[in-house]
């Protein structure tokens, strides 16, 4: 996903600030775990519980993992949430 932060790396000239909450650098650990717009979503979710219990910082580990740990319906509603917020945060920074 073409996090800021990541975008810097590739000589994109923006800020990596999370354009959402504005508290930390847009990263996937960000995005994952620390941005509260997500958070927020979660906390209220059937997921919260598994969703606490994961610490990785690279996105393919990170559905490596969601894959052998979580079941469909959890990996379903992951990928809801996760669209929804990247949904939002385009429209925040593209309109």
């Amino acid at each position: 996903m073409p996090f800021l932060s990541r975008l810097v790396t590739k000589g994109v000239d923006c800020s990596v600030v999370c354009p959402m909450c504005e508290e930390a650098n847009e990263t996937l650990s960000h995005f994952v775990k620390g941005c509260p717009l997500l958070q927020s979503v979660v906390t209220i979710s059937s997921i919260r519980d598994k969703f606490q219990q994961i610490n990785i910082d690279s996105y393919g580990e990170f559905f490596a993992y969601i894959g052998k740990h979580w079941s469909k319906y959890e990996r379903d509603l992951w990928m809801t949430i996760s669209w929804m917020a990247w949904d939002a945060r385009n429209r925040k920074v593209f309109e």
